[in-house]
């Protein structure tokens, strides 16, 4: 087909119409509504004050009170394991409908991710370690990969085979491919890409960054190869990483989020029209902010050799989604063959 590595079916696929759904998002989406969950509320002598549906019911009740211990409490229902099975059908089903294709194949991560080894000065979805998930969200997991054709991840994400099959989907004239994941990292490869209760992008080229306006705030929206500039620039606060990490540490700065808002990060980028556009903002970016380091410090306390173009790579590692098998990016080989560093 190509003298790319791309992807390969797994067993018991005919091919010709293949939606590829990511099995991690599936299995949260079931798992959340196999089980009851409310909070339960007791006083500072810990006498039980109330059961409420969320926090914010608890807020705006007449029992509130700062002082209160709050609770997660979470259940299984009686008929858990007849509704996942219900539900993975139910909802296969139904996206097979809507993208138009026969057959589905399940993507789901491994054991293990080259990101969690990286040396970034924060640890990549440290933030996630106390997270409440759904009870049933592992045997969901493992469900989808039992009953249908699937495939894990070998030392990357889930994420990635979404993204081997996606850029398969653009090359492959003999089959029909879709991917099926809401997740904004999706939108850097090109190929097909159905977004639930969205739409079916096909993405290619360098693509474009925009505004969209929320209640609260402007969210910085991008599509196409543009989008691993955008955030290498912007971060990401659930995946927790960001750019300016090491140069917050530097100048004893101590605010968590980014230093650059996605209007700031819409204004850098909005014109640019070429690779070489982008490239040369994101340079300019990590120079300002790190031109006279020659180490980091990493999450687990090791010190790390390396000038801003070493920082850069192993964000740029931790943003990019691979083609196909341990797909890499050398940072500093595609600034010089871009003309914005020196060989």
């Amino acid at each position: 087909m190509t003298d790319y590595n791309l992807i390969e079916f797994p067993e018991g696929i005919k091919g010709n119409s293949i939606l590829v759904i990511d099995n991690d998002f599936l299995s949260f989406k079931i798992a959340s509504v196999l089980e009851h969950k409310c909070i339960k509320v007791y006083d500072k002598d810990n006498e039980f004050v109330g059961r409420f549906k969320h926090r914010t019911e608890f807020k705006n009740s007449d029992k509130f009170n700062s002082e209160h211990r709050v609770e997660d409490s979470q259940s299984l229902k009686n008929d858990y394991k007849n509704s996942m099975s219900y539900l993975f059908n139910h909802f296969i089903k139904q996206y097979l409908k809507e993208t138009d294709t026969k057959e589905v194949i399940l993507v789901g991560g491994g054991p293990t991710n080259f990101r969690d080894n990286l040396p970034l000065p924060t640890k990549y979805k440290g933030n996630r370690d106390d997270t409440l998930r759904p009870l049933a969200l592992k045997e969901c997991k493992q469900f989808g990969l039992n009953n249908y054709p699937s495939l894990i991840s070998d030392n990357c994400e889930a994420d990635d085979l979404i993204s081997m099959f996606q850029f398969r989907s653009s090359l492959d004239t003999e089959n029909k491919i879709i991917v099926l994941t809401p997740d904004k990292d999706a939108k850097q490869t090109q190929g097909k890409l159905y977004v639930p209760g969205d739409k079916l992008y096909d993405i290619s080229g360098i693509g474009f960054v925009g505004l969209k306006k929320l209640t609260k705030r402007t969210k910085l929206e991008f599509q196409g190869r543009i989008s691993i500039a955008a955030q290498l620039l912007l971060g990401d606060s659930s995946d927790n990483y960001y750019g300016c990490s090491y140069y917050r540490i530097l100048t004893k700065n101590s605010k968590k989020s980014g230093m650059l808002t996605d209007l700031k990060v819409y204004e850098l980028l909005k014109d640019c029209i070429t690779d070489k556009d982008y490239l040369q903002v994101v340079h300019d970016q990590y120079f300002k902010w790190y031109k006279d380091i020659d180490h980091w410090v990493d999450w687990q306390g090791n010190k790390i050799e390396g000038d801003y173009i070493d920082l850069l790579q192993v964000y740029w590692d931790v943003v990019f989604m691979q083609r196909w098998k341990d797909d890499k990016v050398d940072v500093r080989k595609l600034l010089i063959t871009n003309g914005i560093i020196d060989e």
